[in-house]
């Protein structure tokens, strides 16, 4: 982990002035403009899993009106020191998990009418294999909250590897209906169809999943299987090879290809592909092989218990309690060096503090796991402003726009960091034309007008004043500004 930066006393520049007069609303543009990147960061951060629980995956704002806790709630203790070279990796390892499920256990306890806090003891319990407690708890989420698509989701699953096909119908059926657009959920339901001899609805299911997810090469397999069943060939064949186009690495495909093509009595096609068949089958044992002498239990447990950590991390956060947020939020940090969000919170908790050489060495963590993390390099431009570091704000603010080119967050930014300096008008001209292209909405075209105005571009400036007005008639600046732009 990076050495945390000790604080200093900050130090602002004499000179140049910066002109609060020209740059207030912008920047009053910019503040509401964070907000909105928070609930990006929220999109983009990772949260858990594909099928996560749908709780804030970032601390809440803090605010006056936020609820207090009246005493400080003792801190967690945790029992296993990944240190101690006198614990075995099997030590270690059940450590975690018992420290995973009490973790869990007192979110509960703390919050036992909180539907999330409820869900996520059903997921630990569900990871570790016990599916009994597990169901518990899930049916225990939706008597707290009756229309959670995941909680029936994960119901239906352990109903699937449990071999109760009907009763993962059932369950999945449920969740469809709150969720249709559920990641996976269309296949999972294309599988229990399957089981339960009913291949025209699996069918119809795994279409579905082939146009939420049409580069997945699992859909493509199934439906392959399931019109093979039917005895369409021709439409099996079909399936496969698009299989094959998303993943020649398959074995199945080649098999499913083989006996088709057999079915259609093209002999010499179906060798062809039964020699392909063994090729590849045998490079999938390889692999499987190799996978299990790599495989690491610990390893698996550290991630895992580290996603936990985080995840409880934010319900404590929501609650008001941050300390405990904190100290949860680290010690996932500690347990998986590739944990994103765990750092991205921790950040974000500082960077809300105005704790800025706190947030630093976070921030520079979520870029070294994740390179292209675009509203980590925005907000790490800002703690580079706050701490007088021009140069690196400006490196991260154009890094915001290389990896996030269909946002107008980081050319909004950019823009207004340039052109509070009196940089280079033209560049900011161009940044600020990208974000109306992006989002043509009043406060864009706003600041559209502002800068042609200043470049002497008159014409521009009003038609783009003029167009805010237009979306925004009631607004007192946008009128002032227009006025302005006419009488100039």
């Amino acid at each position: 982990m990076a050495k945390r930066r000790p604080g200093r006393s900050k130090v602002r520049r004499t000179a140049p002035a910066k002109a609060p007069k020209r740059t207030v609303s912008v920047r009053a543009f910019l503040i509401g403009l964070g907000a909105v990147l928070v609930l990006i960061a929220i999109a983009v951060v990772l949260i858990r899993r594909k099928d996560a629980p749908s709780i804030p995956s970032a601390p809440p704002v803090v605010t006056e009106s936020m609820p207090q806790i009246a005493t400080a709630p003792e801190p967690f203790r945790f029992n296993v020191d990944l240190d101690d070279a006198s614990l075995s990796a099997g030590q270690k390892d059940r450590s975690l998990r018992d420290e995973q499920i009490q973790v869990v256990e007192r979110l509960v306890a703390m919050m036992p009418s909180n539907a999330n806090a409820v869900f996520l003891l059903g997921m630990v319990h569900q990871e570790q294999g016990d599916t009994v407690a597990a169901t518990q708890a899930l049916q225990r989420c939706l008597e707290l909250a009756p229309n959670r698509a995941d909680a029936y989701d994960h119901l239906g699953r352990i109903a699937q590897q449990q071999d109760e096909p009907e009763k993962a119908v059932t369950y999945f059926e449920k969740a469809l209906a709150l969720n249709p657009k559920m990641a996976g959920l269309h296949y999972r339901l294309g599988q229990v169809y399957r089981a339960c001899d009913r291949p025209d609805e699996a069918i119809a299911a795994v279409t579905r999943s082939v146009a939420q997810a049409p580069q997945a090469p699992e859909n493509h397999v199934l439906l392959g299987e399931l019109h093979l069943q039917k005895q369409r060939y021709e439409e099996a064949q079909r399936h496969y090879e698009a299989a094959l186009v998303r993943d020649p690495n398959l074995s199945k495909p080649y098999y499913g290809l083989a006996t088709a093509a057999a079915r259609l009595g093209r002999r010499e096609q179906a060798l062809k592909y039964r020699r392909k068949f063994k090729e590849v089958e045998e490079k999938e044992r390889e692999i499987a092989k190799q996978q299990r002498t790599d495989f690491d239990p610990l390893q698996v447990t550290l991630g895992s218990a580290a996603h936990t950590h985080t995840d409880v991390a934010r319900v404590l956060a929501i609650g008001g309690h941050l300390t405990l947020a904190e100290q949860l939020w680290r010690r996932a940090a500690r347990l998986d060096s590739a944990n994103v969000d765990c750092r991205f919170s921790l950040a974000d908790r500082y960077f809300r503090m105005k704790r800025f050489q706190q947030a630093l060495p976070w921030y520079l963590e979520v870029i070294e796991a994740a390179p292209n993390h675009g509203p980590a390099h925005f907000f790490l431009a800002h703690v580079y402003e706050e701490l007088d570091q021009d140069a690196r704000a400006r490196q991260a603010y154009e890094k915001v726009i290389r990896v996030s080119p269909d946002r107008t967050e980081g050319f909004l930014a950019l823009a207004r960091f340039l052109w509070e300096r009196d940089g280079d008008l033209q560049r900011v001209k161009g940044l600020v034309q990208r974000a109306v292209d992006l989002a043509p909405i009043a406060a864009n075209y706003a600041f559209l007008g502002r800068v042609c105005h200043k470049s002497g571009d008159r014409e521009a400036a009003r038609a783009a004043v003029q167009k805010a007005v237009q979306l925004a008639p009631r607004h007192p600046e946008y009128q002032r500004l227009l006025r302005q732009v006419q009488e100039n």
